[in-house]
């Protein structure tokens, strides 16, 4: 069975009662809506791998559906589709962020800092090549060292 995760991502800080509600809307319909009182997590997960008793030792909630919500801890960065990242920047583009292995939301890319193919004027690309001339080159091309650095 293969587990899929949900993020659901409207957070609504209360600091009155330092809770926060996080609910989802499907279709402009209000999906699920849990009470937290966690004001620091940032992010609400939806999976069906996990039964009730491990979804309250993760502080989540089971739910009538058969899903588990909850919220991912022991992270100390940042939050993303329920992953923990280091950095993020909104001058990556989506391409650069996946070259990274990060998630690119709403334009914003979560990220670990490393690209793990060519660097070139700060966005991460899988190829580059010197077949190309600058006309021809389907990513960006640079005229010092006549490389053309493109994604596949």
């Amino acid at each position: 069975m293969t587990s899929t995760i949900t993020v659901l991502e409207t957070v609504i800080n209360d600091s009155a009662s330092d809770n926060f509600l996080a609910e989802q809307l499907s279709n402009g319909l209000l999906f699920g809506a849990t009470r937290y009182r966690r004001p620091s997590w940032r992010c609400l997960c939806r999976s069906l791998a996990y039964n009730s008793s491990t979804c309250q030792r993760m502080d989540g909630h089971s739910d009538s559906d058969g899903y588990c919500y909850y919220t991912p801890n022991n992270c100390s960065k940042y939050y993303a589709n329920c992953q923990c990242y280091s950095y993020y920047s909104a001058s990556y583009t989506n391409a650069t962020c996946i070259n990274m292995r990060g998630v690119y939301v709403n334009g914003r890319c979560y990220h670990n800092g490393y690209c793990l193919y060519f660097w070139f004027r700060e966005q991460c690309y899988t190829r580059f090549s010197t077949y190309y001339v600058s006309y021809s080159c389907p990513g960006v091309y640079d005229y010092t060292s006549g490389y053309c650095y493109y994604n596949e």
